[in-house]
């Protein structure tokens, strides 16, 4: 899995991908924590939240010969911090 980053803050654009030399090409599928997310080569999620932390799985299949493999990655997604200004109080 690409880039192997892991810490992200809320906001933040998640853009993954997964490549496995095999002819024919092989058959991607990602899930999060277990759950499957989508077929494909590439995951994008944008804005991610820390609802979004987790072990990412990238599994590609050989259609022909049937042969498996997957690679993981646990992301995690902090909340961004915000700081604020107050408006200053002039007492009288």
């Amino acid at each position: 899995i690409h880039p192997s980053y892991t810490n992200y803050r809320s906001g933040d654009n998640l853009y993954l991908s997964c490549f496995a030399n095999s002819n024919p090409p092989a058959q991607y599928s990602w899930t999060i924590n277990g759950k499957f997310q989508q077929s494909g080569q590439n995951l994008f999620i944008p804005q991610i939240t820390t609802k979004h932390s987790g072990l990412y799985v990238c599994s590609v299949r050989n259609s022909a010969t049937g042969q498996e493999s997957s690679t993981s990655l646990t992301v995690k997604v902090s909340a961004s911090t915000r700081i604020g200004l107050l408006p200053l109080l002039n007492p009288t």
